[in-house]
């Protein structure tokens, strides 16, 4: 399963995977380590934002960028949210 997210930095992506710990998110632009990352992720009535700092990202064979990244502030039933959406 994936979800669609937009940036105003970079466009729109999608989330691949999310363990509670890690994101892993596909991006048309890469982020140094340590960079912070604002997205918002379509949820049912609206847009969620989320806050993350980059870990790392790597160059896709398409021109995108697989960005792993940790959360910044995450509500506790925000990330349950995630968590189960992704299981």
């Amino acid at each position: 399963m994936t979800m669609p997210l937009r940036s105003s930095e970079a466009g729109e992506g999608e989330i691949q995977a999310f363990d509670g710990k890690v994101y892993q998110l596909s991006l048309h632009r890469a982020y140094a380590p340590g960079a912070p990352i604002s997205v918002e992720v379509s949820r049912e009535g609206g847009w969620l934002p989320l806050t993350m700092k980059s870990i790392g990202s790597k160059r896709q064979t398409d021109g995108s960028f697989i960005v792993r990244a940790r959360p910044i502030n995450l509500r506790r039933e925000t990330r349950a949210w995630l968590i189960e959406s992704f299981a």
